[in-house]
């Protein structure tokens, strides 16, 4: 009888040990060659924001119907969608290479509207250090307030409803969107 326990127990041994054989053959081939994580998405580069308006000036905003004074450097990413660049000591008039931040998304009259917050890739104009919205969330809370409360103070009659944030990965998927309609 304690022949048949011993036995046993070696073949539960044996059957731990190939089942951790299992499992590390498993986790070694689960790796791509790259030495990249599976799940990174690639960055997008090289996109250029043509800066429309200063921080401080008053913009014309189509979605107010007003005219209201802007905190960032502002302008329309491929002359579409309209982009906060959380910069410094850039201009009217200057192009800037950007990193995408995240998207900040609202209805107003049933109308889906988007705005693309981006920060300049050159470090001399970052405000931000953030390179992704998880960072930029993290670290800049009182920015992303700050940006929420002048789309909704700036809406006429409160007709901004369900303001919303998409993160980095959702604001390239929007920039692929405009470019490929070119």
């Amino acid at each position: 009888m304690n022949e048949r326990i011993v036995n046993f127990a070696s073949m539960i041994c044996n059957l731990n040990n190939i089942f951790l054989i299992l499992i590390t053959c498993l986790a070694f081939t689960a790796c791509n060659e790259s030495g990249q994580a599976i799940n990174e998405y690639p960055q997008l580069n090289g996109h250029v924001l043509n800066i429309d308006h200063n921080p401080g000036e008053n913009i014309s905003f189509e979605l107010f119907n007003a005219t209201v004074p802007s905190f960032f450097p502002s302008g329309k990413f491929n002359g579409e969608l309209f982009t906060f660049l959380l910069a410094k000591g850039i201009t009217a008039g200057d192009n800037a290479e950007i990193i995408e931040l995240g998207l900040l998304i609202f209805e107003q009259n049933d109308s889906l509207h988007q705005v693309l917050i981006a920060s300049p890739k050159n470090e001399k104009h970052k405000i931000v250090l953030s390179e992704n919205f998880n960072d930029f969330s993290l670290d800049h809370p009182n920015i992303k307030h700050l940006i929420e409360s002048w789309i909704k103070t700036n809406c006429p009659e409160n007709s901004c409803k369900n303001v919303k944030w998409q993160n980095d990965f959702k604001a390239r998927l929007k920039i692929q969107e405009l470019l490929s309609k070119k």
